[in-house]
């Protein structure tokens, strides 16, 4: 199962909708064919792969949003890569972050991410990176309505996770 019964908000509950049909009402089907290729992809690698943040929330309110964040429990830089591959777009790469983007022939940009925590041996200094789980990556983000993921495996595709109660704010 892509979510484990062990990860759970503090009052015990790990809330998760099938949000496909308002996925399919605000997306265009390109980005729903993106999505589900993205999903392909992760399953032949074994990774586990999300959309977060703001689209999330923008999904769930029914506005349309083109900022798109793939949060990847598995190697955000090689799926990237095979995503590039497939829809002939160029990859630039960050390893120290174990981030990806790839931008389409049109300039669409897909942002890919290592699942991660991070935190800062002193002020003003670069974030030091340790790869997480997909709970840990939502803890860090900076409002619990930027902290729900929406998985795009295909067993479970269109799944909402919300560990911190972003939909209810």
């Amino acid at each position: 199962d892509l979510i484990k019964d062990t990860w759970t908000r503090p009052d015990g509950v790990l809330r998760t909708e099938d949000v496909d049909e308002k996925m399919k009402n605000v997306l265009s089907k390109r980005m729903m064919e993106i999505f589900k290729l993205i999903g392909s992809l992760s399953d032949r690698m074994s990774y586990k792969v999300y959309t977060v943040g703001g689209l999330v929330r923008d999904i769930l309110m029914g506005l349309e949003n083109m900022d798109v964040d793939i949060v990847v429990e598995g190697d955000g830089i090689q799926l990237g890569k095979r995503l590039a591959q497939r829809l002939g777009g160029k990859i630039t790469i960050h390893r120290r972050f174990g981030t990806a983007t790839v931008i389409l022939e049109d300039g669409f940009r897909i942002d890919l991410a290592t699942a991660r925590s991070e935190y800062y041996e002193y002020p003003a200094a670069l974030q030091t990176v340790e790869f997480a789980s997909i709970k840990h990556d939502l803890y860090r983000r900076d409002f619990t309505i930027n902290s729900m993921a929406i998985i795009l495996n295909k067993k479970k595709f269109g799944q909402l996770v919300d560990f911190f109660g972003g939909e209810r704010d």
